[in-house]
């Protein structure tokens, strides 16, 4: 048998070497399918516990990401627990865990002085570091009026005080940042302005920002018209507890082409009027007097003005100076005669004097335009309408005229939406800031972002802020 069985092997084995691959490939596939059968039929059994695991894993992988988080982030903000339990709670009986993280808080203020009052906030809850903040500042306003109702410097450390000279003055939304200066919570900040809105020209502007010696008042070395033409500017040696404050302004596209990026810690600060803005001054009296009349208030108080021509050849030539320039100068001059006179012809017509006395006045005023041979006809008519206005109105035209240069620009909703396109852009390639505010800046009283538009604006910059950095906590003011 043995010979038998020798001899048939080596018969077959030239077939048997070729057909053993094709029987070990065979055998193989065999064992691969019978261990799919296997494995599915496990799965079938146990489908719950692969979701069960799944589940675990997606709920690690999102632990790392706010271990991570958490780590990146140095202060203590809001907080919410997030659930990270591995393990379905009916099987493991475990107590379920949680681990605190920071949501980005975003306030939400009807007016814009309320951002003061939350930056104060987010210090105290320790999101926001006492000193050295950046601010980016996104408005048609640059909102760095001195507090007129501010009486001592000093109130700046004083919440109550603080709150209630911003709240009693009249332009107290635009009056919130440079007591924060001042107190050292922010250190520099860059202004995002519309091309609508020009009040300080484009560049960066250095100076101090402190406590007048002899007044003790909040002032600025500042010699922008911006804060000179309000008298708000004193030569450096004048300040006491002096601050250097750096301020950047631009449009948004040149921010971007210049690849600015915010410098940590920073605030992001958006009025919603950055997008669309009324004046809402001459909307009144718009309303109130007629579109003829509004018309007539902007040419009185106009471009044709010379001491606004002297205002945009001024040049600043920095912080360190001995004695304003010779235009600075001029300037004021021109501006306190124009005050006089027009304050002079209101009272006239108040008071319903005579026409001789009103022209004296009218032909006196018309030396301060550029053009006077075409501006005497335009004054003359401004004041017969003026004859023709109730005393509420009279005084209104005269605020309204006062503010004629406020930025005034309404925007369609596609031009909005490229807008905000266009800053999420920018935002994306910044860190995430400590905190944010916004102001809607609307109200019965003051509409700067027209009431029709406000709050679809704002649920777009909300959404804005979600696709760049997640969940946010929005906070909005009880009033």
């Amino acid at each position: 048998n043995d010979i038998i069985f020798i001899h048939g092997y080596i018969v077959l084995y030239p077939y048997l070497s070729v057909a053993a691959p094709f029987f070990v490939r065979f055998r193989s596939c065999a064992f691969m399918e019978i261990k799919a059968a296997v494995e599915t039929n496990q799965s079938e059994d146990t489908d719950d516990g692969l979701k069960e695991y799944r589940l675990r894993q997606r709920k690690k992988k999102r632990l790392a990401e706010l271990k991570l988080q958490l780590e990146q982030e140095q202060d203590h903000g809001k907080k919410v627990k997030v659930d990270h339990n591995s393990k379905n709670k009916r099987d493991s009986g475990k107590k379920e865990d949680s681990l605190s993280v920071h949501l980005l808080t975003c306030f939400v203020s009807n007016e814009h002085n309320g951002a003061l009052i939350n930056f104060h906030k987010a210090i105290r809850r320790k999101t926001l570091p006492f000193t050295d903040n950046f601010l980016l500042h996104v408005d048609s306003h640059p909102d760095l009026m001195v507090p007129e109702n501010l009486v001592n410097a000093d109130d700046v450390y004083n919440p109550d005080k603080l709150y209630e000279a911003l709240e009693t003055s009249v332009s107290g939304i635009a009056e919130f940042i440079t007591p924060a200066i001042f107190a050292g919570h922010i250190h520099s900040m860059g202004w995002i302005r519309p091309p609508w809105a020009n009040q300080i020209r484009d560049g960066t502007h250095s100076f101090l920002v402190g406590k007048q010696r002899s007044s003790g008042n909040l002032r600025v070395s500042c010699r922008e018209p911006y804060f000179a033409d309000e008298g708000f500017c004193v030569k450096d040696n004048d300040l006491e507890d002096a601050k250097r404050f750096s301020l950047k302004v631009a449009q948004l596209q040149y921010f971007s082409m210049t690849k600015f990026r915010p410098p940590s810690p920073w605030i992001l600060d958006i009025c919603l009027d950055y997008f669309t803005v009324n004046n809402p001054f001459l909307k009144e009296y718009e309303m109130k007097a007629g579109k003829l009349s509004c018309d007539l208030l902007r040419q009185v108080f106009g471009l044709g003005l010379k001491w606004r021509q002297c205002e945009e050849q001024r040049i600043s030539n920095g912080p360190e100076y001995a004695e304003f320039d010779q235009d600075t100068l001029y300037q004021r001059k021109e501006k306190e005669v124009f005050e006089s006179l027009i304050s002079r012809i209101f009272e006239k017509v108040l008071e319903d004097n005579s026409a001789s006395e009103l022209s004296s006045l009218v032909d006196q005023l018309s030396f301060r335009y550029r053009n006077r041979s075409s501006m005497k006809p335009t004054l003359l008519a401004f004041v017969d309408d003026l004859k023709t206005k109730t005393p509420d109105i009279i005084k209104l035209a005269n605020t309204a005229g006062e503010m004629a240069d406020l930025p005034e620009n309404l925007t369609d909703q596609e031009s909005i939406d490229k807008m905000i396109m266009n800053l999420e852009s920018f935002l994306y390639t910044c860190d995430i800031p400590k905190v944010v505010t916004i102001a809607r800046s609307s109200s019965d009283e003051f509409d700067y972002t027209p009431i029709n538009q406000v709050e679809e604006i704002l649920q777009l910059v909300l959404k804005m802020l979600k696709r760049l950095w997640g969940s946010i906590d929005v906070e909005y003011d009880p009033t």
